[in-house]
């Protein structure tokens, strides 16, 4: 996942939790992460 930053940047991270919360459907239920992981921050190419 990614969320946008100034100047063409993005954030990248990830869930870190030992076991993702996940809905009835088998997705990661967004609305009960707590826990990020940063990846980076990337200079977006879009």
């Amino acid at each position: 996942m990614a969320l946008p930053l100034v100047n063409g940047h993005r954030l990248v991270f990830t869930s870190n939790h030992v076991n993702d919360p996940v809905t009835s459907a088998g997705t990661i239920d967004l609305q009960h992460i707590t826990r990020l992981r940063v990846l980076g921050v990337e200079v977006c190419d879009e």
